[in-house]
């Protein structure tokens, strides 16, 4: 692609064709009629349709191949739809057949097809007909529910949306008594041993929905447990294989499946944990020792924390085998792949809440693994926000790569919180979302717009800039190497189901503490041109260790771990740390120091203990040195200054490289102008070209500094042409590849 271009087009070439945020960035341009065709015709001028974004919609109707050209006009490429809604949903064959017949006219026109897999959502319940098969698959989950009594007698009976007591206690300052029940209901009279107040403690185990099912609305729909592979193995049974057996050999140009927010229905559940048949037996298989209910829901205790770490880990297990791997499976097996979004993707909290945390593991083992941005302005993704900001997208772009995936979709919606931001400049906050999100790595743009935001001129634009990004960038990797420990057991620990729930606003617990200064380290590293990877346990374990201090997991390669306010550790994570820090790799600690990390394990401590000694001359950075003493620790391959001779945060840097390649993206996240100097730091003094993807145009020059005006909300590539002159180029795919077949 960039040889081919780089070859014929040796002056400044532009097209205006599409603008950026309005007035912005007037340049001048011309063509030369020699190369005018060719300009024309080109991948990067006019983007293949599998590099442009995919529209989201939900059926069609007869006049199918008229929405088809709608959309092609438009500048989409693919379309992500399923069987209209209705209350016949999957059960009357012609929506299958008229589906099939739209798909194949999409596939005539070189479209991507993918397939929606729930009426709206959350996935899982084939709109209330896997409960159908069984009720009993039906979510369930443990109610705390505390009363403070005035005298220790009292009585409870179920409600109708409980199932069972599962424990009742009384306690006072010094004592607890653990109450007999029948299961159904409770009488108690302890005011022979009790005088005065007490606390009554119940754990009951009920449906997660609370209220009656209509089967007119699917929000009133009961949820499925999803912890569950016969449920689940249902499920894929009425959406995939139906679509699979309907299509018929038409099935092959079926692209990927989109599942949508499954969960067990959890979400603003207080006081609550979820919970699956057999749940406890399990963990006492799992783990060697009994679950006890009241540790999940209060106590700071080690022995509390590190069974919260447990139960939740555990969760974790069973969602991701029963859910993410049975798919994936399917769809590997039938030739499509899996793909779609989790709930909260932004915050660790959340992360244990719906999931149970090692949200990475279950988001990882999707073949696409995918995001869903509600917001799309560049202030939005560079906050703290706990709805659309950049660490969301990180989570998941990391567990893609660690999985040694190259593909991440977004489901992108422009204006689901409309903002004045957006209302007063719709072109400049899409195209500035767009800036951000592909740095960040999203490759597949799945866009869902009820409100129809766009003109055709602004839709066809936006669909062009992203087509253009996704050909300069196509069949490359990141190539930073500052990777950041993702410290969910320590979250897990400090979750206590009474204290936190999910991100709410208002709550100040230690694990809502931790979350915002891991969001705000990272938002740093970003401003400070650190395109950071997150790395969780099982990756480390799982990495490979080389001679020259580099840690390779997936396809990522790093030179420095960051491991920022965590406290538990596993002793083989701890052991490989110790291991890369004695090949010559660098470990740095932030906000916590060596000794304040515990084992996961319930008998590792020890172990811990002496692996983290070994890197008891690391480097301990306070959160407000952080980001500038791990920003010069990573070696990129262009040093940024702006036009100021110093550095902004509103300009962000990332580098992708090939086997030839380096790439350089420099993304301007204002909506301000700005001109932008850059110097090769190692040594490169050859040609390198340009490329303004919003204009269209091409600049080509040779030497080892750069200088580039850099449009409001836009990104700029740096191309190197000769990058194999180079000796120490950064790390290849092909490099990374043959390190993962040599274990440490």
């Amino acid at each position: 692609m960039f040889k081919r271009i780089s070859a014929l087009f040796i002056v400044l070439i532009m097209a205006l064709t599409v603008s950026c945020a309005g007035e912005h960035a007037e340049l001048l341009a011309f063509i030369d009629d020699d190369y005018s065709q060719f300009w024309k015709d080109n991948d990067y001028y006019t983007p293949a349709n599998k590099y442009r974004m995919n529209w989201l919609t939900y059926g069609f109707n007869s006049a199918y191949k008229e929405q088809i050209d709608t959309f092609l006009m438009q500048g989409y490429g693919g379309i992500v739809s399923n069987i209209n809604f209705n209350q016949q949903y999957l059960k009357d064959e012609n929506e299958f057949t008229l589906l099939r017949d739209t798909y194949l006219y999409g596939k005539e026109k070189d479209m991507t097809l993918w397939i929606y897999d729930e009426y709206q959502w959350p996935s899982g319940s084939a709109y209330g007909q896997v409960l159908d098969t069984n009720e009993g698959w039906r979510a369930t989950g443990i109610e705390h529910i505390q009363l403070v009594l005035d005298k220790a007698k009292g009585s409870f009976s179920l409600r109708n949306y409980d199932i069972a007591l599962k424990l009742a206690t009384v306690k006072t300052a010094d004592k607890t008594w653990t109450l007999d029940s029948d299961g159904a209901s409770l009488t108690f009279d302890l005011t022979s041993e009790i005088s005065g107040e007490c606390i009554l403690d119940l754990y009951v185990l009920r449906y997660n929905d609370t209220h009656e099912q209509d089967r007119t609305n699917f929000n009133t729909l009961y949820h499925v447990d999803t912890l569950r592979k016969d449920s689940v193995a249902r499920f894929i049974e009425l959406t995939h294989q139906h679509y699979k057996d309907s299509f018929g050999e038409d099935f092959s140009m079926v692209d990927a499946f989109f599942t949508d927010e499954p969960s067990q229905g959890n979400r603003d559940q207080e006081n609550y944990i979820v919970w699956t048949e057999g749940l406890d037996q399990k963990f006492k298989e799992t783990y060697g020792y009994a679950l006890e209910l009241p540790l999940l829901f209060e106590g700071k205790t080690e022995q509390a924390q590190r069974m919260r770490i447990h139960y939740y880990s555990l969760v974790a297990s069973l969602f991701k085998e029963a859910y993410i791997d049975q798919i994936e499976a399917w769809c590997a097996q039938n030739g499509t792949a899996s793909s779609g979004h989790l709930l909260f993707e932004e915050n660790m909290n959340d992360h244990v809440e719906t999931y149970g945390g090692d949200f990475m593991q279950i988001i990882g083992g999707m073949a696409i693994p995918g995001v869903d941005i509600l917001w799309v302005h560049p202030n939005q993704l560079l906050s703290e926000s706990f709805i659309g900001n950049h660490l969301g997208i990180r989570f998941v772009v990391s567990a893609a790569r660690n999985a040694g995936k190259t593909d991440v979709m977004i489901e992108y919606n422009p204006a689901a919180v409309p903002t004045d931001d957006f209302n007063n400049d719709k072109m400049g906050a899409s195209i500035g979302g767009v800036t951000l999100t592909r740095l960040f790595g999203t490759t597949i743009y799945n866009v869902i717009n009820p409100q129809k935001d766009y003109t055709l001129d602004q839709i066809t634009s936006l669909n062009t800039y992203v087509g253009r990004l996704n050909t300069l960038l196509d069949g490359t990797i990141e190539a930073g190497d500052v990777a950041v420990f993702y410290p969910i057991a320590t979250v897990q620990a400090l979750h206590n189901a009474d204290d936190v729930h999910s991100s709410a606003f208002g709550k100040s617990t230690e694990a809502v503490l931790l979350n915002k200064n891991y969001t705000d380290l990272c938002l740093d590293l970003l401003q400070r041109q650190v395109l950071y990877t997150i790395i969780d346990d099982q990756s480390i374990c799982a990495a490979t260790v080389t001679a020259d201090g580099r840690l390779i997991i997936g396809n990522g390669s790093y030179r420095t771990l960051v491991l920022a306010y965590g406290q538990y550790i596993s002793v083989p994570a701890a052991e490989k740390l110790a291991t890369f820090k004695a090949a010559g790799g660098t470990v740095v600690f932030v906000g916590t120091s060596y000794e304040e990390y515990k084992a996961i394990e319930t008998d590792g401590n020890e172990s811990v203990s002496a692996a983290m000694a070994a890197l008891a001359d690391c480097d301990n950075y306070s959160p407000t040195t952080a980001g500038a003493s791990i920003s010069n620790l990573a070696t990129r391959t262009m040093k940024l200054t702006d036009a100021k001779g110093s550095t902004s945060k509103t300009v962000l840097y990332g580098e992708f490289i090939d086997a030839d390649h380096d790439i350089s993206y420099v993304a301007n996240s204002s909506s301000v102008d700005n001109k932008v100097s850059l110097t090769f730091t190692d040594g490169y003094d050859g040609a390198y070209t340009v490329y303004y993807p919003n204009f269209g145009n091409i600049k080509s020059g040779c030497g080892n500094e750069v200088t580039i005006d850099l449009p409001a909300y836009c990104a700029v590539l740096i191309v190197r042409e000769d990058d194999n002159e180079v000796e120490n180029r950064p790390i290849t795919p092909e490099s990374i590849e043959q390190e993962n077949t040599q274990p440490s």
